[in-house]
C-alpha cells in the first residue's frame, strides 16, 4: 500500500509540474502575449485572425530573413480605439505588464492624431527582441521579433543598404 501511495504521489507531482510549465514559460517570455492581453482587456477587442500566419513564422524560423528569428503578430481592425487612455497610465501599465527585462527605446504620443506608438528591447540570450506597439482611432498592432544583433545593428547604421542586408548578405560593403 505504501509503495503505490508514493507511486500515485510522484505522478501528481509530475502532473502538476507538467500542465504548470506552459504558464511558466509564457511567463518568463513576457512582453507579446501580456501587451495583447492588456488590449484585449482594457478595450474588449478582439484580434483580427490572419490566415495562414503560423506558417509564415515556420518559414521565418526556417529561412531567417533579414536576421529575422521568429515573429509574433496581433493585429486589432475595426475596433474603438477612439479615446487613448491616461497616457502616463497606460504607459506604466504596459512597463510593469512587461517587467524589468523590457526598456523602452520609442515612445511617441500625438494628440492631434490620437495615436499612441511604443517600441521596447530586450536582449534574449545572444538574440534581441524588439516589441513594438501602435494604436490609433480604429486598429491597433502588436509585433514581437527576435533579431541577430548584427543585423540589426548595420540596420540601424546603414538604412541605406536595408535591401541587401535584409536578403541575409552579410557581405554587404559599407563604406
Amino acid at each position: 500500500m505504501r509503495l503505490q501511495n508514493k507511486v500515485a504521489l510522484q505522478f501528481l507531482i509530475f502532473i502538476t509540474v507538467i500542465s504548470a510549465a506552459p504558464a511558466t514559460a509564457a511567463a518568463m517570455d513576457g512582453g507579446f502575449n501580456e501587451i495583447v492581453h492588456h488590449i484585449e482587456s482594457y478595450y474588449h477587442a478582439k484580434r483580427t485572425r490572419i490566415p495562414f500566419l503560423g506558417m509564415a513564422n515556420l518559414f521565418v524560423k526556417g529561412a531567417r530573413p533579414g536576421g529575422v528569428k521568429e515573429f509574433k503578430l496581433a493585429v486589432f481592425e475595426d475596433q474603438d480605439f477612439g479615446i487613448l487612455p491616461d497616457n502616463a497610465r497606460f504607459t506604466s501599465d504596459i512597463e510593469s505588464s512587461l517587467g524589468s527585462e523590457w526598456h523602452p527605446l520609442v515612445q511617441v504620443y500625438s494628440h492631434p492624431q490620437n495615436e499612441l506608438t511604443r517600441i521596447y528591447v530586450k536582449e534574449d540570450g545572444t538574440d534581441v527582441k524588439l516589441l513594438l506597439l501602435t494604436i490609433e482611432a480604429r486598429e491597433a498592432t502588436v509585433i514581437q521579433v527576435k533579431l541577430d544583433p548584427e543585423l540589426l545593428v548595420q540596420w540601424l547604421n546603414h538604412p541605406d543598404k536595408m535591401g541587401d542586408i535584409s536578403k541575409g548578405n552579410r557581405s554587404v560593403t559599407i563604406d
